[in-house]
């Protein structure tokens, strides 16, 4: 079976308070593109796992473990689901990994939510359960959102969902500059007020529509993540030079930026651009599909 593992993209990220235990309280209205990690899952004799693609050989040995112990995320959730649904695991995965590894697209998440999906399938489980969304949870904050897989708004620290406004088609560029952006430091160096939830409308009929209401909107984050990382604020305005892009910000807690294009055809030579200039860069133009 192939899976695709689809990017997540935060198109916008306020800080709405801290929890005792130091979690940050959010709301974010969060997307999946046509493109991410891909992922093919067949039943076997015993747990197996090759991982190729351009990101490939960023895995440690440890990372390639697939025993109940392992720290990695797609065999976290198999073991966690398969103790959950008293299975035994036992398959050949393997994983094509496209995206950056710690890009803030969700990457991990997102291939553990595609395993998990399948595996209510194999396993004939209830993903919409309480104690099978607090499961999910348990493996990652984003992991339920990547799970839904849907235009959603994301609140509490990731574990409250609810339904996005309808969209467009939203051509897209992605870029990240490939360099270390890390979640926890990018948080602790927050310093702005918090924020009160925002009001959503039932729909966008238009990507301008869109990217008016967004650029209302903030992510919170970026200003701490480019004191961190300077050369975010490079690739922001690297991305705004070109034509019909009507939007550019930071996604999650970065290092990935994003530009939202009036059509992909801009997207595209956008993107081209992008790659002959900076070639150390990671640059990919993408699709992020129309409300079902």
């Amino acid at each position: 079976m192939n899976i695709l593992a689809p990017a997540k993209i935060n198109f916008f990220l306020h800080i709405l308070g801290r929890r005792d235990d130091g979690f940050h309280t959010l709301e974010s209205l969060t997307c999946f593109t046509d493109f991410g990690d891909e992922i093919t899952i067949e039943a076997a004799g015993e747990m197996s796992f090759e991982v190729s693609g351009p990101f490939g050989d960023h895995f440690s040995g440890q990372e390639l473990d697939t025993s109940a112990g392992s720290q990695n995320i797609i065999f976290k959730t198999i073991h966690a689901i398969a103790k959950y649904a008293q299975k035994t695991p036992a398959f050949k995965v393997h994983l094509e990994k496209n995206l950056p590894i710690a890009a803030g697209l969700g990457g991990g998440s997102a291939d553990a939510a595609a395993i998990a999906k399948w595996l209510c399938g194999q396993w004939e489980l209830d993903g919409d359960a309480h104690d099978f969304q607090d499961l999910l949870l348990d493996i990652g904050a984003d992991v339920p959102a990547c799970f839904y897989s849907g235009h959603v708004i994301m609140r509490g620290i990731g574990d409250r969902l609810g339904k996005a406004p309808e969209m467009p088609n939203i051509p897209i560029v992605l870029v990240n500059p490939l360099q270390s952006c890390p979640t926890s430091a990018i948080f602790k160096a927050y310093e702005q007020d918090f924020r009160t939830p925002i009001d959503f409308p039932d729909q966008f009929s238009s990507i301008e529509e869109l990217s008016t209401f967004l650029s209302l909107q903030n992510n919170d984050l970026q200003s701490a993540a480019i004191k961190t990382l300077p050369i975010i604020n490079d690739i922001l305005e690297e991305i705004s030079l070109y034509e019909n892009v009507f939007l550019t910000r930071m996604s999650g807690s970065g290092a990935t930026c994003f530009g939202i294009f009036g059509n992909q055809d801009s997207a595209i030579q956008a993107a081209q651009k992008i790659k002959d200039n900076h070639e150390n860069w990671w640059v990919k133009d993408a699709m992020i599909p129309a409300s079902d």
